[in-house]
């Protein structure tokens, strides 16, 4: 009986119309120094990017983890994981990224995903946010790259996705996103980026010969 009542409320009940979502919210800009574009499409000027707040890259690799303390707090806590080693070996040895043959390391160049200059506003900040804490290097133009000795440079392309809470997350669709160096173009535009480390020679790559 009991059940008959479910199945019947459910009967009445059931519709495949769900409620639209809520609306995002809309975020505050954190580098309001940056002018807001009408179109982030093509050329953003000279006088654009000197507001952009530089990250240079430094002379050698600096990692955020301290490897001495971390194996010292793991051998007091008596923790051992395969996870443990494999992150060992990367802040001894650099982080591998895959490309192990030298076509896939020649140089490519994309135009960034149309979401990318829909949201152009959020995304340019999160890109400063980036450089302002020093997880991305940047802006560069190529020449300056080459410059650095970066050779076969690759530019891919970004596109957004928009948080809940209105900010965006930037995704870079490249090989890795271990290590970024944002590149105004020559023409400076909205940023590409540049997954640094994979303009070298054939074999393995690794992160930490970026700067080799």
């Amino acid at each position: 009986m009991r059940c008959g009542k479910w199945e019947q409320k459910l009967d009445d009940n059931w519709t495949l119309d769900t409620p639209d979502p809520p609306p995002l919210a809309v975020a505050k800009r954190m580098y309001e120094q940056l002018d807001i574009l009408d179109d982030y499409h093509g050329d953003f000027g000279e006088d654009w990017w000197k507001k952009f707040k530089r990250f240079d890259l430094p002379a050698m690799v600096e990692h955020w983890i301290d490897k001495e303390k971390l194996v010292e707090e793991a051998e007091r806590a008596g923790y051992q994981s395969e996870k443990l080693e494999m992150l060992k070996e990367w802040l001894e040895h650099g982080v591998p990224l895959g490309c192990e043959k030298e076509t896939a390391r020649m140089p490519t160049e994309c135009d960034n995903m149309e979401s990318a200059f829909e949201h152009g506003i959020m995304l340019t900040d999160t890109i400063q946010g980036w450089c302002d804490l020093g997880i991305c290097a940047g802006p560069y133009t190529k020449q300056e790259l080459e410059k650095m000795g970066f050779k076969n440079i690759k530019l891919t392309p970004m596109q957004v996705r928009v948080k809940p809470n209105g900010k965006v997350r930037g995704v870079i669709i490249a090989l890795n996103e271990l290590c970024r160096i944002c590149v105004a173009p020559h023409h400076p535009g909205l940023v590409s980026t540049s997954p640094a480390g994979v303009g070298g020679g054939a074999g393995h790559a690794r992160v930490s010969e970026q700067w080799d």
